[in-house]
């Protein structure tokens, strides 16, 4: 009864009232079987001074004092006992998913409502990710290089040298910065990895846009959406232009992300001017402020509003 309550409530919430009635419901069944029990034991007697006339065509036993059976007749007689030893025992998955639906049926027969349709087992995250291309194996090795590189940099105390190994880097090819990611990563340099976003925030837009694009098709979204929270700080006409780009290039997740960011970090008059400078922008910025908060989206309207750039909505 406990399973098949636990399995209402999954399904359709409170089970107090119905863990009552069931309650109640399964007393009275025990006391009709301690009543039939009580009842039976008394009839025994007669029961079995007077057999019933049929018993040997029901079981093929003899009864007590009667004609003995024919042999030919009971060897043709199914044999239940036989057939359960012999039927394979369910194996564990099996018999979960058994008793899985056999529960949501007594469910529905409980409450009187449909039987609800066990979930399937839905297919992994992993199996529906897109493929992550590879990086050609000299690109590798040389960021794997550049790691051991700035690993003894940092040992010998040269701070200077460090700085301009990661900048130098981050302006290199974006495949070339994914890969020194994985190498930092790999040789255990994750404190490194902030300063390399930090240089790639200071590039050109163009090239920003193109290497944060590299990191989300090699899996690194999480670094492409480090990166655009920190070149949010840029002048609007370098986060609009940066913006621009992002959208451009049909990588809409990232434009909005940079946006967000904007509106989150920068006062509403920074927002105000990126779409001076790039008036395409303003569908996008009001549509991600509507998903940062309804007071976002108010004050940045009426800013819009107070500036001219929406006159006539």
């Amino acid at each position: 009864m406990d399973l098949l309550l636990t399995d209402y409530e999954w399904h359709c919430g409170d089970s107090t009232p119905w863990r009552h009635h069931l309650q109640a419901l399964h007393e009275e069944v025990a006391q009709a079987d301690m009543a039939a029990v009580q009842q039976s034991a008394a009839d025994s007697p007669a029961k079995a001074a007077a057999p019933p006339a049929d018993s040997s065509r029901l079981t093929g036993i003899r009864p007590s004092g009667g004609a003995p059976a024919d042999p030919a007749r009971e060897a043709s007689l199914p044999q239940p006992t036989r057939a359960a030893e012999n039927r394979p025992s369910p194996s564990p998955a099996s018999a979960d998913r058994i008793g899985r639906r056999a529960s949501a049926a007594l469910a529905a027969l409980a409450f009187g409502a449909a039987a609800p349709t066990v979930p399937s087992t839905a297919p992994s995250p992993q199996a529906q990710r897109p493929a992550i291309p590879e990086l050609p194996r000299h690109m590798v090795e040389q960021a794997r290089h550049a790691a051991r590189r700035l690993r003894a940099l940092r040992a010998d105390g040269r701070s200077g040298e460090a700085h301009a190994l990661l900048a130098a880097a981050a302006a290199a090819s974006p495949e070339d910065v994914v890969a020194l990611i994985d190498a930092l990563q790999e040789s255990g340099q994750d404190m490194e990895i902030p300063d390399l976003l930090w240089e790639l925030a200071s590039l050109c837009p163009g090239e920003q846009a193109r290497t944060s694009a590299a990191l989300k098709t090699h899996g690194r979204t999480a670094h492409a959406g480090h990166s655009l929270r920190l070149a949010a700080g840029l002048p609007a006409a370098a986060v609009a232009e940066l913006a621009g780009e992002l959208f451009r290039s049909g990588h809409v997740d990232l434009g909005t992300e940079l946006l967000k960011a904007v509106l989150i970090t920068r006062p509403r008059a920074d927002a105000v001017a990126i779409v001076q400078a790039k008036p395409s922008l303003t569908g996008q910025l009001i549509a991600t402020a509507q998903n940062v908060s309804a007071d976002c989206h108010r004050s940045l309207l009426f800013m819009l509003r107070t500036d001219g750039d929406l006159a006539g909505r």
